[in-house]
């Protein structure tokens, strides 16, 4: 979520074409697809919101993570050169040799990547600085099998939890 979009709604009501609110719904949609952080600033008829950016966004339908497919991890391994996640779904589709590598972005609480092994050999994912994954230190990193589908989840900052598939 790189943009960031700032509307003003304009005091009064301005529904009589539905021009202003299709705009703010076009930032919020945005928003829930991962491509632009939405601030709402101003007032709507007689109400002020809080002024920021929104730290939670509550939908009824299914909303759409990033993803990137088709990722080759880091030849050689080790955490300084390892392939970055940025996105929240990643498939690594080739994984050359055993401990070939990933690494995890900087943790914030609540954070979920869900890392995809597709590849034919066990890959390492490291945490970046000084964070850790299940406990063990993000430059040791944790070994994910060929095959495994692993949800990281940070409940604190600087703690990622994992959690396997079967």
């Amino acid at each position: 979520m790189t943009n960031v979009v700032t509307t003003t709604f304009v005091p009064g009501f301005r529904l009589i074409d539905g021009t202003d609110l299709n705009s703010v719904a076009t930032e919020v949609n945005n928003a829930l697809n991962g491509t632009t952080t939405v601030a709402i600033n101003g007032t709507v008829g007689a109400t002020t919101p809080n002024t920021g950016a929104f730290t939670s966004l509550t939908s009824s339908a299914n909303t759409r993570r990033s993803t990137d497919s088709g990722v080759t991890a880091h030849a050689g391994g080790g955490r300084a050169n390892a392939y970055a996640i940025t996105k929240d779904i990643t498939e690594v589709a080739t994984v050359g040799s055993a401990a070939d590598s990933v690494v995890l972005p900087a943790s914030v609480a609540g954070m979920e990547m869900i890392v995809i092994n597709d590849g034919a050999n066990s890959m390492q994912v490291f945490a970046n600085g000084t964070d850790t994954i299940d406990g063990t230190a993000g430059a040791t990193g944790v070994a994910q099998a060929a095959a495994a589908k692993v949800q990281y989840t940070c409940y604190a900052s600087g703690l990622w939890v994992s959690f396997k598939s079967a």
